[in-house]
């Protein structure tokens, strides 16, 4: 059943353009346009997917990635089938997807390349990531960009259709490939 292996996909942008957010110790940032196309002309995207930036809990890998307008969207697989905290991952992906107004975030790990501090009296200081190297990136309900988040979800009905239409022996793999 190839289209199964299509099960566990998401799109979603890992980071955004633009948007200032606060991270540890007050301090301010915000994410260039074009901070990402080096590392992305090196990888394609193609880096760990972990849960909550543990390095120790891979749940899948990026297939790919691309900078637009609004930021650095990716598309991932994560390992439902052999991976219980992946599966667990991307059924709250669906359950957000299937709520009004919850998302389930995104958050990058990176190495910073080049950035620029903006320094201002009576606020904390702004940093300007110009350039990234992406390593990994991760599911998580708390990122530190709010915006930044799962937008799409695969489904397994989208992918195969109706199971009325699959034959005794494909149901059968298809529910020895669920387990």
């Amino acid at each position: 059943i190839r289209e199964l292996d299509d099960a566990g996909t998401f799109t979603g942008y890992a980071s955004t353009f633009g948007n200032k957010f606060t991270i540890w110790q007050g301090l301010n940032e915000t994410v260039r346009k074009g901070a990402f196309a080096k590392t992305l002309a090196e990888n394609g995207g193609q880096v760990p997917i972990l849960h909550n930036h543990e390095s120790s809990e891979q749940i899948g890998w990026g297939i790919s990635a691309s900078e637009d307008n609004k930021g650095l969207l990716v598309e991932a697989h994560l390992d439902i089938v052999d991976n219980p905290r992946a599966r667990s991952q991307w059924a709250l992906m669906r359950m957000a997807k299937e709520l009004a107004k919850a998302k389930m975030g995104l958050s990058i790990g990176f190495f910073v390349q080049d950035e620029e501090i903006q320094k201002k009296k009576d606020e904390p200081d702004l940093r300007i990531l110009k350039e990234v190297q992406l390593i990994e990136y991760s599911v998580t309900p708390f990122p530190a960009n709010p915006k930044a988040g799962v937008i799409g979800v695969r489904n397994i009905g989208d992918l195969i259709g109706s199971v009325d239409q699959l034959s005794a022996e494909e149901r059968t793999l298809l529910l020895a490939k669920l387990r």
